[in-house]
């Protein structure tokens, strides 16, 4: 008789199976909204006579229904036209580095996919810049802070010193008295 393994993990269904003396192949059902490895269905039905040794197909999630896809419009800091390196982090994994020119573009579009929730970091020129929430399951961005990009300040330049050539001075110092 099949057992009941509906809704099982793939590895348990199998080894139930196998322990019943059955030979399990899997068919991979890439529609399904169900986690990955999930026993969808069973052939022969769960509660079906089948003689030990003969072959049952269990159809498994591929777990690729259940992921989204959520877009999102990164905004880009107002009145910088510096070139910009922006690292994208979710759930703490670098996932993305580019370049990006808030004078070219304000937004800088990005497409995440997955399921639940993550948590995503953009930084700017490693300045922490968005911190936000993915929401997979209602395909939304909710933004917890964003910090005002600070511009660095630029580098002084230095001034000509003559190279080091004191043809003009001797280098001596004379002193006054008044």
């Amino acid at each position: 008789m099949i057992p009941n393994i509906v809704g099982y993990q793939y590895s348990a269904a199998k080894e139930e199976l196998e322990a019943a003396g059955f030979v399990v192949t899997a068919e991979y059902d890439d529609e399904s909204d169900k986690d990955e490895n999930t026993v969808l269905s069973v052939s022969p039905n769960e509660g079906e006579k089948a003689k030990k040794g003969s072959v049952v197909t269990v159809t498994v999630s591929s777990g690729k229904g259940a992921q989204k896809d959520v877009y999102y419009d990164i905004p880009l800091p107002g009145g910088v036209s510096d070139d910009l390196t922006m690292k994208i982090y979710v759930d703490g994994t670098l996932i993305e580095t580019r370049t990006v020119n808030p004078s070219t573009s304000p937004y800088s579009n990005m497409t995440f996919t997955g399921k639940g929730r993550a948590n995503l970091v953009i930084t700017l020129n490693d300045q922490q810049y968005i911190t936000a929430e993915i929401d997979y399951t209602t395909q939304s961005i909710n933004v917890t802070s964003q910090q005002a990009y600070a511009t660095p300040e630029p580098e002084p330049t230095p001034t000509p010193d003559n190279g080091g050539d004191m043809s003009e001075s001797d280098g001596s110092v004379t002193a006054h008295e008044d």
